[in-house]
């Protein structure tokens, strides 16, 4: 049986002595009572386990995410030193495009702008504005009982376990 079904059934037992006709027997009720919290606490306690694996596997799965990021990189700067052999052995060869099995090496020309660090022409500079609410600034604001439009605060409960 389920937790939630479990507590459901006890709580219906305790409803049942509730309002049953006659006297409350107390000792049935303060049995459920003690049920009820106890199996809840035993759900949450696997509640708990299985969030503390979720959270492991988080963990793991940013860590493993992290590690094949690093590789990338690796293999990045292993695929750019291997085309500038290539690069070399072309340039050696005397050739501009080479026949290498089913594969036909060559060059070709690009242009791109290098631009310096402390570039500042403002002829040759695009503007980029972003705008965005100032949350900081409007908490603030109705705190101190400011009314604004399209924004109001809310409280959330989040879950704590320690």
């Amino acid at each position: 049986m389920k937790l939630y079904q479990e507590i459901e059934l006890i709580e219906n037992a305790i409803n049942d002595i509730l309002y049953a006709d006659g006297d409350i027997d107390m000792d049935a009720f303060n049995n459920l009572m003690v049920a009820k919290t106890e199996t809840i606490e035993r759900g949450m306690e696997s509640l708990c386990k299985i969030r503390a694996r979720k959270m492991a596997d988080v963990t793991a799965i940013k860590a493993e995410a992290q590690r094949l990021l690093d590789k990338a990189d690796r293999e990045i700067k292993a695929l750019e030193r291997l085309e500038q052999y290539m690069m070399d052995m072309l340039a050696r060869s005397g050739q501009p495009k080479l026949t290498a099995g089913t594969f036909t090496v060559g060059t070709r020309a690009s242009t791109s702008v290098y631009v310096a660090p402390d570039f500042n022409n403002p002829e040759y500079m695009r503007t980029a504005t972003t705008s965005a609410p100032d949350k900081v600034k409007i908490k603030e604001a109705i705190q101190a009982g400011a009314v604004i439009d399209g924004a109001h605060l809310v409280t959330k409960t989040n879950l704590a376990v320690k």
